[in-house]
């Protein structure tokens, strides 16, 4: 339940109207109308006002809060191991391996336990990678010269260096799958 409906709840159990909590609480009648529409939520001030013109305390109109529960069920796992592996997509183009995780992250942000610490992380590790990969493919276009080992030449060494990229993405992405769900992925 939010601050809103608990204010409203405790005004009607008073018997109270909006106007004479206004009234009482010493602020406009506009402001709880606000409040109690949810436009705005009661700070400071405010609140210590309409709470004591309840009868209560500001602590206790906030304690009275419930959200939404955060699933922390097989569901939840088994979303953030799909969110995980999503970024596998960037073996079809590296941008995707960003694009589509961050997607994932959007449609269930907030509603997971979690998924904020391990989507940013995810995104960070993923956007380094790109970076690492657009440095390398800048060296292959440049006329940089990259020290030569064992009569391997530019090309060969710009190649080795690519596929250790991907392998290492892969690597990472996939030891985040199931350091996220010990059982392995979950995949429905």
């Amino acid at each position: 339940m939010s601050i809103a409906k608990n204010i409203k709840q405790l005004r009607i159990q008073n018997g109270l109207s909006q106007d004479k909590l206004a009234e009482l609480a010493q602020i406009s009648l506009r402001t709880v109308q606000r409040i109690e529409s949810n436009e705005t939520e009661p700070r400071g001030y405010t609140l210590q006002q309409i709470a004591g013109a309840l009868g209560t305390t500001p602590l206790l109109l906030g304690a009275a809060i419930q959200t939404e529960p955060i699933a922390a069920d097989s569901q939840g796992k088994t979303f953030i191991t799909i969110l995980t592996l999503s970024a596998l997509c960037f073996i079809i183009f590296p941008l995707l391996g960003i694009i589509i995780p961050f997607i994932f992250w959007m449609l269930k942000r907030g509603q997971i336990a979690n998924i904020d610490k391990i989507a940013k992380r995810l995104l960070l590790a993923e956007s380094i990678w790109c970076l690492l990969l657009g440095l390398l493919y800048t060296t292959l276009f440049s006329n940089v010269r990259l020290p030569s080992f064992h009569r391997i030449g530019r090309p060969e060494m710009i190649l080795i260096t690519a596929c250790l990229l991907y392998l290492a993405n892969i690597i990472f992405i996939l030891v985040n799958a199931f350091k996220n769900n010990p059982k392995g992925p979950v995949i429905v």
